[in-house]
């Protein structure tokens, strides 16, 4: 069992209101790309990716392709 990696536990935080605002509006973005290639939303970002994007742009977005960050910007 010990060849196994280990998962760190995370710990929830709380989001601003203002926080949670930029995350609905990287969420509409994230949808509406989403419609018009005909892909499942979660295939340019999932829901904790939004939070991260919300929470600590500069920081999550170090972690996307450049084509899902190409369309979360736009």
């Amino acid at each position: 069992a010990d060849r196994w990696p280990v998962n760190p536990r995370v710990i929830g935080r709380r989001l601003t209101d203002a926080q949670m605002k930029c995350s609905d509006a990287i969420r509409a973005v994230r949808d509406r790309h989403a419609k018009a290639l005909g892909i499942d939303p979660t295939l340019i970002a999932s829901k904790s990716v939004l939070l991260d994007l919300a929470h600590d742009w500069d920081k999550a977005a170090a972690g996307l392709m450049s084509w899902q960050l190409k369309l979360l910007k736009d």
